[in-house]
Order: C-alpha cells, then sequence, then structure tokens
C-alpha cells in the first residue's frame, strides 16, 4: 500500500465532524508561530541592517530565507498545538479515541511523538535558514 492509498484509507475512517476543529486550530497556530518568527528574523534583521526590513528591502535570497523558512519549522509544531487544543475538549478526545483505537499507531499520543520528532529535525534547520536569511542584506 503506498501513501496516497494509505492516505485514503485514513481518511475514510474519520467519520467523526470533531475532525473538522483540527484544521482552525492548526492553521491558527500555525500563522501565529509563523507570523511570530518572522517578526523576530525581521527585528534581527534590522538590527544587523539598520534601515532595512522587509517591508523596505525585502528582495533577495536572504528576505526570502527570512520569510519561507519559518513556516516550515512552524508546521509540526502547529500540529501538535491544534492536536492538543481539540484534545482537551473532552467530548472531541472521546470521538477521536474511538476512531484511533482500530489503528493504535494513530492515537493521540503517537501522532504527538510523530510530530516531535518532525520538529526535532524541520525545527533547528528552518531557525538555522532563517536567521542566516536575517544576516544577510536585503536588496530593493
Amino acid at each position: 500500500m503506498d501513501y496516497i492509498e494509505k492516505a485514503r484509507f485514513r481518511a475514510k475512517r474519520r467519520k467523526s465532524a470533531w475532525n473538522l476543529l483540527l484544521l482552525p486550530a492548526i492553521i491558527t497556530s500555525l500563522c501565529a508561530l509563523w507570523v511570530g518568527s518572522y517578526k523576530v528574523l525581521n527585528t534581527l534583521h534590522s538590527t544587523v541592517h539598520p534601515g532595512q526590513n522587509f517591508g523596505i528591502t525585502g528582495k533577495g535570497l536572504g528576505a526570502v530565507l527570512a520569510a519561507v523558512t519559518p513556516f516550515f519549522g512552524a508546521l509540526p509544531v502547529a500540529m501538535i498545538i491544534g492536536n492538543f487544543l481539540v484534545w482537551l475538549i473532552p467530548p472531541a478526545r472521546k470521538a477521536l479515541d474511538e476512531e484511533a483505537k482500530p489503528f493504535p499507531s494513530t492515537s493521540f499520543i503517537n501522532a504527538q511523538k510523530q510530530l516531535l520528532k518532525l520538529a526535532y529535525v524541520l525545527v533547528p534547520v528552518s531557525l538555522a535558514l532563517g536567521i542566516l536569511g536575517a544576516l544577510m542584506p536585503w536588496y530593493s
């Protein structure tokens, strides 16, 4: 069974309307993390290169690295936060736990562990690339 078939199989078993809460919880967390980390990188850049910021001189490789790479680091963290926020709702937790019973590898704890493993790789790499981009000059 390839990845697409597995994804379709997982999607078919999700019957609860509580699954719909995951999307806004993750998207809201992602936006907050992405924008927050970008603002920190933009502040770092403005400190190193006075007079430059994304609104004025936001062109070049440095600006792209500082703007884009935080998204990839924020993604697994936003998924962890989104899962946790939905898990805090007792009826949602019960419904989602029932859906996961036949598939132990998809339980809340296992999903969070897998996302943490992904975050351990993506967050440092995206942070390093974002800092590199913030330290580079941005040209208009």
